[in-house]
């Protein structure tokens, strides 16, 4: 072994320790030693049982260290990878961008503003995709509190009525108003398949409460979470009698975006049904939340609400810096030397650090980050976003590291499309990659630990805690694993372990990939 290649293994060790991979002969000395032949007969065995033998497997193991492979079983072959496409997301941001990376949403001011605090141009929220603006996950569950203090700035510096618009603009981000493709119908109202876009709210999704009335056969009260006109709702409910079965439904109306109609009965008395659903026109529920929060303050606004994204045109970009505004307070020191063209930048959102929404992405499995990430890492590096865009730049950084577009095909950024495919080999590669990364401790750190965090918390045995860090992966015929494992030699392995063609045997083929785990483990490789 060459002194370089000793010191990535050595490097490598360190850094897992730290990332929660835990080492000590104390937690292994009652369980059996395996060999290398050992643990291939026992994960051919595992995927031979009669209750799995239906399922198709592909499986790659291979030393983090060197690439080299230990077991493969259609290693080659095209599999749905579900969310363990998070995996090729996650790491093409932090190569590209490194975890310190924060996205920026900027509030401009579209003209001077006059002495009287009148702001006869456009009020400009200008977005870039960050998955953490007004996202309540992030923000201790408040979705607003950005809007709000950018309220009492406007309010700061004299504001008092605009004669503009609102403008919410997604215009250098395309995918505003599209969809991945490989997405089906039933995706059209899942809580789980939010769309992406240059500026959000509330991961994209509008909650619909249903509460039953006092009297049976009275329409339920419904309501909205954002409260806003965007989302158009038919009431098509009933309340039912007491103790009825609740058959509340939401579907997409067909007279316009953003309508819905809500189906069913709900019983008299019962629990508020709340129901989340995807937006269609986030930008826009945006802006009326921000428009609120302005009216509620105090400042006038005269023009309406738009949200122009790359389909409807692509505004002018020329607004000096908020540092220049600096010796600028007063309004009368914009009136000059501005033409109408130059905006103004008053207020600047930025997310938390990189590292901080993989964590979310990975650990939580989370669709809408995975979303906004694939879009949002070619719009930090390009200034554009379209799924085209995203999956052009993304081939380039897999084609850096071996992997073709033969052996990956990505759609969407979080794992829905069934149109994504990939190789066993080539998510084990990428892994491989990240494992000797300059970012691989944030990589990994990002990975729910077995038994501890996240979709892991409640999977594997005692001997995989805390020795195993990996995604998972669930659609409805499709069941994935793939991380990383300790040996119990203290080697570092990737592993990948993707079972299609599941017909209602997810949880058997979680079994077998958690019982491969701890084979892992246990192996003296």
């Amino acid at each position: 072994m060459s002194r370089k290649v000793a010191g990535w293994c050595l490097g490598l060790m360190i850094l897992l320790v730290g990332c929660g991979f835990v080492l000590g002969a104390a937690r292994r000395s009652s369980s059996p030693i395996l060999t290398r032949s050992q643990l291939i007969a026992q994960a051919q065995s595992l995927i031979a049982q009669k209750q799995v033998r239906s399922i198709r497997w592909g499986i790659c193991i291979a030393r983090a260290d060197t690439g080299e492979v230990i077991f493969g079983d259609n290693a080659d072959s095209l599999f749905l990878p579900a969310s363990n496409r998070k995996l090729f997301v996650t790491a093409l941001a932090l190569d590209r961008l490194g975890p310190d990376f924060r996205f920026s949403t900027s509030l401009d001011l579209g003209s001077p503003l006059s002495e009287d605090g009148h702001l006869r141009g456009d009020l400009i929220v200008r977005g870039s995709g960050d998955p953490t603006f007004l996202n309540p996950r992030f923000h201790g569950g408040a979705m607003d509190s950005t809007l709000r203090e950018w309220t009492e700035t406007l309010w700061a510096i004299g504001v008092r009525e605009i004669e503009g618009d609102v403008v919410m603009d997604g215009s250098h981000f395309a995918s505003g108003e599209q969809r991945a493709e490989g997405w089906i119908k039933d995706y059209e109202t899942a809580e789980y398949a939010p769309r992406a876009s240059a500026i959000s709210i509330a991961g994209n999704r509008v909650t619909v409460n249903i509460h039953p009335a006092k009297e049976p056969g009275q329409p339920p009260t419904v309501s909205l979470l954002p409260a806003n006109s965007i989302v158009k709702v038919a009431n098509l409910a009933v309340t039912g009698p007491r103790r009825c079965a609740n058959t509340i439904t939401i579907e997409r109306g067909e007279d316009g975006p953003d309508h819905l109609v809500v189906r069913g009965r709900i019983g008299c008395g019962a629990p508020e049904e709340t129901l989340r659903v995807p937006l269609e026109q986030p930008a826009l529920v945006a802006g009326q939340v921000f428009r609120s929060a302005l009216t509620k303050k105090g400042i006038k606004v005269r023009g309406e609400i738009r949200a122009p994204n790359g389909s409807t045109g692509i505004l002018p970009v020329n607004y000096h810096l908020q540092e220049e505004l600096a010796t600028a307070q007063r309004p009368e020191a914009w009136a000059t030397e501005t033409s109408p063209t130059q905006w103004l930048r008053v207020a600047e959102y930025l997310s938390p650090p990189l590292r901080e929404i993989l964590e979310v992405t990975n650990k939580h499995s989370d669709n809408y980050c995975a979303e906004q990430l694939f879009q949002g890492v070619a719009f930090a590096r390009t200034a554009h976003a379209s799924y085209g865009e995203a999956k052009k730049y993304e081939e380039e950084f897999l084609a850096e590291i071996g992997i073709l577009p033969n052996a990956a095909n990505f759609e969407d950024g979080c794992g829905l499309s069934r149109l994504n495919l990939v190789t066993p080999r080539a998510t084990v590669r990428l892994l491989c990659h990240m494992a000797l990364h300059k970012y691989r401790s944030e990589f990994m750190d990002s990975l729910p630990l077995a038994g501890r965090e996240g979709t892991l918390a409640g999977r594997m045995g005692k001997r995989a805690m805390g020795h195993v860090r990996a995604k998972t992966g669930c659609l409805s015929m499709a069941s994935c694993l793939s991380g990383y494992a300790e040996a119990r030699s203290g080697v570092i392995v990737a592993f990948s372990i993707l079972a299609n063609d599941c017909a209602g045997r997810i949880s058997e083929a979680c079994s077998v990939q958690d019982r491969i785990c701890e084979a892992l483990v246990n192996t003296n490789l």
